[in-house]
């Protein structure tokens, strides 16, 4: 564990992987490429990146073990999350099919053991936690795209808050201040912003990313 938290334990390899899906994709929070071993950690990585009171994460973080029927086993976490408020929490993402199979029983008790032993909260998170966010991942996922190689314009961020200050603006009417040639810049900004809680955008989870897209200051409500 570094002091900023946890680095992966597993390095993705899609090359070994024999079956199931598997991602990599570029990861702000963490300036990194993350790597994901099914379709259900990808989507939540999504929400991870796109949850500003998240500071921190990493994918398969630490190995653990504990007692179960006698015996020592051993289990790796799928997630660690870090908090604004300084809250830590471990996460075992599981598709709801897969909660009755006696490994994953085995594997849910030994993690939620050591993580009481040791002070953390644990929470198994299914697909049931996506299916009212379908809109807001699609938009986090184009978003996302802006971010990677962009470096932050403090300029046109600042003229993006001065600007929502007064009152909640459409994509449209932000873009309407610059120049043409800045307008894919002062986009990426607003991006930034929401990523990193500057700014939000009530209409994420209900409307399709586009130039009507409603920003207005505060953090979101998830």
């Amino acid at each position: 564990m570094r002091a900023d938290g946890y680095e992966p334990i597993v390095k993705g390899n899609p090359g070994r992987r024999r079956f199931g899906s598997y991602w990599e994709s570029f990861g702000p929070k963490v300036n990194r490429r993350v790597a994901l071993n099914s379709d259900l950690e990808y989507y939540h990585w999504l929400c991870l990146e796109g949850d500003p009171e998240i500071e921190a994460y990493c994918e398969q973080p630490i190995l653990v073990s504990a007692m179960y029927a006698g015996k020592r086993h051993q289990s790796v976490l799928d997630f660690w999350i870090r908090y604004r408020s300084g809250t830590e929490e471990f996460l075992e993402v599981k598709y709801r099919s897969a909660l009755a199979d006696v490994r994953t029983i085995r594997q849910v008790s030994v993690q939620r053991d050591w993580c009481a032993l040791n002070g953390y909260r644990h929470r198994i998170v299914t697909e049931e936690c996506l299916e009212s966010k379908v809109i807001w991942l699609r938009n986090w996922r184009q978003m996302l795209s802006y971010l990677v190689g962009s470096q932050p314009d403090e300029k046109l961020q600042s003229l993006i808050v001065e600007s929502v200050s007064n009152g909640p603006q459409s994509i449209r009417s932000l873009e309407s201040l610059v120049e043409a040639p800045w307008r894919g810049a002062l986009r990426t900004e607003i991006f930034r912003l929401i990523h990193r809680g500057g700014v939000s955008s009530p209409d994420l989870a209900n409307r399709p990313l586009g130039s009507e897209l409603g920003v207005e200051l505060g953090l979101p409500t998830l």
